[in-house]
């Protein structure tokens, strides 16, 4: 996977990081939370990117730590055997490891947006409780119920994908061997 594709990863993850980020700024500190009138351009845009592959990186690394275990034994009497399959796919298949490749990354995806999802939920209701005056009750329901569908989303896409990536890798593995 060349370096392009994980930047756009990170900043993927790192957008939502951003948002709850903000969000939690703005509740703690009181911050008024609106889209700037004028258009900030690349003066703001180049920053702020830059915070979100950083936060994408740190999103990334938490969610693994909590639940990549599950994604380096899963269908593999060991993690010894998946990490053998993996030698062996990306050693004596090229196109069968960038398609690997592929969808690691989506997978990387959807397990930062669980928990950037869970994190918004939080902190969306508690900016929502604390700095919103009228709608309160609409906004905090509609909040979090949208931030709880899109962590059972990337729930279950991370899942699928896992499950995915598991069976075509020891498909994969018999192939090339």
């Amino acid at each position: 996977m060349n370096t392009a594709n994980i930047f756009v990863e990170l900043v993927v993850i790192g957008s939502g990081a951003a948002v709850w980020l903000g969000l939690l700024l703005a509740t703690i500190f009181g911050f008024p939370l609106r889209w700037p009138e004028d258009d900030p351009g690349l003066v703001v845009a180049i920053p702020l990117l830059s915070v979100a592959y950083v936060l994408g990186v740190l999103v990334d690394r938490v969610a693994d730590g909590l639940v990549g275990w599950v994604a380096r034994r899963r269908g593999f009497a060991s993690t010894e055997e998946h990490a053998k399959a993996r030698v062996i796919v990306y050693t004596k298949a090229p196109i069968l490891r960038d398609l690997f490749e592929y969808s690691r990354s989506r997978l990387r995806i959807c397990r930062g947006w669980v928990l950037n999802s869970a994190i918004l939920l939080v902190t969306f209701d508690a900016f929502a409780l604390t700095r919103i005056t009228t709608h309160r009750a609409t906004a905090v329901v509609v909040g979090t119920l949208g931030f709880l569908l899109a962590a059972v989303a990337a729930v279950y896409g991370w899942r699928s994908l896992l499950r995915q990536e598991q069976r075509r890798l020891e498909q994969q593995r018999k192939l090339v061997a």
